[in-house]
């Protein structure tokens, strides 16, 4: 879901011009989707699972849910709204649906009338699992502040990571950080109240987030120096610092407040896209645009599965979008896969679903479409992986 999971992710440029990565996985059985299901949209960028596992899939400015046996059954809003962006999108136990994003000017969202106090604020909007309106509440001060992904913890509190340009107040006391932008915590209770507020880091970019069930919060993105290129590290605060570069980073917040670890996940080149997901039995992977890594709760590394860039001259290339954990503390990843990487033409990209396995080890992939990528995956509560993609259709996968 969260995968990586954001609404927000983009290529600027036709996929076959940015291949970025070589692929090697050594299953060699015929893998096919065991349903998919034609959602009637353009790209689908990302999507969750409720407890029913109906699918609640976000596409550009509204969410759906979609049940594979009835198809859509509502969409949120109801009718196109300018002045909202929606960038994620999860679900709780009761089938809640919570979605951030950002909010220009004022709007009516039926759950209320928000607005934003500078030219963008942190949106938040809670729907039943009927689609009815919930909540709607706008976070921020007199610049910009993005929400850019959500998670539920065990007690219906919302976590929000997102970016915020120089200092925010979300009613707890002024947020800074010595750079031009960088990326926030903000806890949110059910009825809507502030719970926490908390700068991460400076000159990075949050992507993704996950909280377990002791109420450590994991949050994903990567680091961004291009608005200070004098700067060689970044820090996390608590003493953890990450060399500057082009890698995505995974940070661990404890629930009493502070940084507990900070790692960068290699990219091998500019990284845009960045994810975390939580194993059942408590570790953490994270993913960068070219590696899927699996860590011990203490920020220890177990195992890496890598797409290596095509700028080496391989024949096969790709690049990871968003990744899911399946029952087993492997993963799923989806992206982008390239082939004939070296012909004049560039090679044309197909979506890509690897499935790693919890050793690390890659035990099958599927390609299918052409010059498009899968966008978001997650996993329902019998280990089947649902993917969406560029063509607005959703792909399941048994594991």
């Amino acid at each position: 879901m969260h995968a990586g999971r954001s609404l927000h992710r983009w290529l600027p440029w036709p996929l076959s011009l940015i291949v970025a990565g070589g692929i090697a996985c050594g299953a060699e059985e015929e893998v096919e989707p065991s349903w998919s299901l034609q959602t009637g949209r353009g790209a689908v960028w990302e999507l969750s699972f409720d407890q029913e596992d109906a699918i609640i899939v976000g596409a550009g400015s509204s969410v759906s849910r979609v049940e594979r046996d009835r198809g859509e059954q509502w969409t949120w809003p109801p009718s196109t709204t300018p002045e909202i962006g929606l960038l994620d999108v999860t679900t709780d136990r009761d089938g809640q649906v919570f979605i951030v994003g950002e909010v220009f000017g004022e709007v009516d969202l039926d759950g209320g009338a928000v607005s934003s106090a500078g030219s963008a604020d942190v949106l938040l909007v809670v729907l039943s699992r009927d689609g009815e309106p919930r909540m709607a509440r706008a976070f921020g001060g007199s610049r910009r502040e993005s929400g850019r992904a959500v998670a539920v913890d065990g007690e219906g509190n919302a976590w929000i990571v997102g970016s915020f340009e120089g200092e925010v107040d979300f009613g707890t006391g002024p947020l800074s950080l010595d750079a031009a932008i960088g990326t926030f915590l903000l806890g949110i209770s059910p009825s809507g109240e502030v719970l926490d507020a908390d700068a991460i880091a400076g000159d990075t970019v949050p992507e993704d987030i996950a909280v377990d069930a002791s109420g450590n919060v994991y949050a994903a993105g990567w680091l961004d120096v291009a608005f200070d290129s004098d700067r060689t590290a970044v820090d996390f605060g608590d003493g953890w610092h990450l060399d500057a570069g082009d890698d995505a980073f995974l940070v661990r917040r404890d629930a009493g407040g502070g940084t507990a670890w900070a790692v960068a996940i290699p990219s091998g080149e500019s990284t845009i896209d960045a994810s975390v997901e939580l194993t059942p039995d408590g570790d953490v992977i994270g993913a960068s645009m070219h590696r899927v890594t699996r860590f011990s709760p203490d920020g220890a590394e177990r195992w890496t599965f890598e797409i290596a860039g095509c700028g080496r001259n391989l024949e096969t290339c790709g690049n990871l979008s968003d990744i899911a954990s399946d029952q087993m503390g492997g993963a799923f990843a989806v992206g982008f896969h390239v082939t004939d990487a070296n012909s004049d033409e560039g090679g044309e990209a197909q979506m890509a679903v690897w499935k790693v396995d919890e050793d690390g080890e890659c035990r099958w992939q599927w390609t299918g479409g052409g010059d498009q990528s899968a966008r978001a995956v997650d996993t329902g509560a019998q280990g089947v992986a649902v993917t969406s993609g560029d063509d607005g259709q959703l792909r399941a996968f048994n594991p």
